[in-house]
């Protein structure tokens, strides 16, 4: 000390960098309950109250603010954070929240036709089918009424567990309803014409096809809602991806596999 007193200057220089640290570390713990904090507790309470809160509640309120405030000061002055998993993810959920808030809203109608050019085969209709069927308890069942139908009779009604039509329904649709055998069945089958047994879970089934209508790309109007959303969903990894080249350069990552 007794050389540092002999020599002003760098005296002068050791207790500023002393003061500047000790007022730095002050204001680090300096909590400000100001009127934007003020007024952002009272309007989560109006969003989930439905009601502003009076002077009083307010009070309450912030009252609780500041000590969920100096209890996350202190979490954090201990070092609770490290290693959070849970805490981790969820600051990194509310960062890609407020890059993708920087995502413009509106569409522009060219921007929505663009994208559903490039992604049209994402929209394209499955084949479908619209069909009669006539169900029966066994196959011999469903053969005798085949053989009735072929001499010029009406088709026998049947069960009636299930629709006797069916319109536009996609091999999908028909996997879920009544099972994956007669769905796949259903496209190797003749037009107009009544043919079975063709197996179900529910029995066996004797089916006209009415129509069957091959895999199309619908009109832009028809699937508006769904490419809108697929639009903004594509403009929002966008965003994030552009964030991430932008900042992936401040940080230097050591591989010490």
């Amino acid at each position: 000390m007794q050389a540092l007193s002999q020599r002003p200057l760098l005296l002068f220089l050791v207790v500023g960098a002393l003061l500047f640290a000790a007022d730095a570390w002050r204001r680090s713990e300096v909590i400000v309950l100001d009127d934007a904090v003020a007024q952002r507790v009272a309007g989560l309470w109006e969003t989930q109250m439905g009601t502003p809160p009076d002077p009083e509640t307010l009070e309450s309120l912030l009252s609780a603010w500041l000590r969920e405030e100096v209890f996350f000061r202190e979490a954090l002055r201990r070092g609770l954070d490290e290693d959070d998993t849970v805490l981790r993810r969820r600051l990194v959920q509310k960062l890609e929240f407020l890059v993708q808030d920087m995502t413009p809203g509106a569409i522009s109608d060219a921007a929505l036709e663009g994208y559903f050019a490039k992604h049209r085969d994402r929209y394209r209709l499955p084949e479908r089918f619209t069909f009669e069927q006539r169900l029966y308890p066994t196959r011999q069942a469903a053969e005798a009424a085949l053989a009735r139908i072929q001499a010029g009779g009406a088709p026998p009604i049947g069960l009636q567990d299930l629709p006797q039509s069916y319109v536009g329904k996609s091999e999908a649709e028909l996997q879920q309803a009544l099972g994956s055998a007669f769905a796949s069945a259903l496209a190797r089958l003749p037009l107009r014409t009544w043919t079975g047994p063709v197996t179900s879970t529910f029995g066996s089934h004797l089916v006209r096809i009415e129509t069957r209508l091959p895999p199309k790309v619908p009109p832009l109007a028809f699937v508006a809602p769904r490419v809108r959303t697929d639009y903004l969903r594509a403009q929002r990894e966008a965003s994030l991806d552009r964030f991430f080249a932008e900042v992936r350069g401040r940080y230097r990552v050591e591989d010490r596999r």
